[in-house]
């Protein structure tokens, strides 16, 4: 599972992209279609035009990642997240030779 995919599910949020056209329907609603630049979900809603209403909402959602999601809530993805990140201890008496520079004002 590729990272970007994983941070989808660890934040719970897509990184949407409108994919154009947007569609006019007969009944004067129009349909947007996303695509999550992250994890290549796609999302088809039906917008009010006078309203902005959501009235209804779809997804399609990539194999491996449907896979994962069905078997990592958000805590489990964050934790698989933080699996494959460097970490560094933080502070200057974890890193000496390192200081903070404040910029005078």
């Amino acid at each position: 599972m590729r990272q970007q995919s994983v941070l989808c599910r660890a934040l719970a949020h897509h990184a949407l992209m409108v994919k154009p056209p947007v569609y006019i329907l007969p009944n004067g609603f129009r349909r947007v279609n996303m695509a999550c630049l992250r994890c290549d979900t796609t999302r088809s809603d039906i917008w009010s035009k006078g309203t902005g209403k959501v009235i209804s909402r779809s997804y399609k959602k990539d194999e491996d990642y449907a896979v994962f999601i069905k078997d990592h809530n958000h805590a489990e993805a964050r934790a698989a997240l933080l699996d494959g990140i460097r970490e560094v201890p933080s502070g200057p008496a974890k890193r000496p030779g390192v200081r903070s520079v404040h910029r005078k004002k």
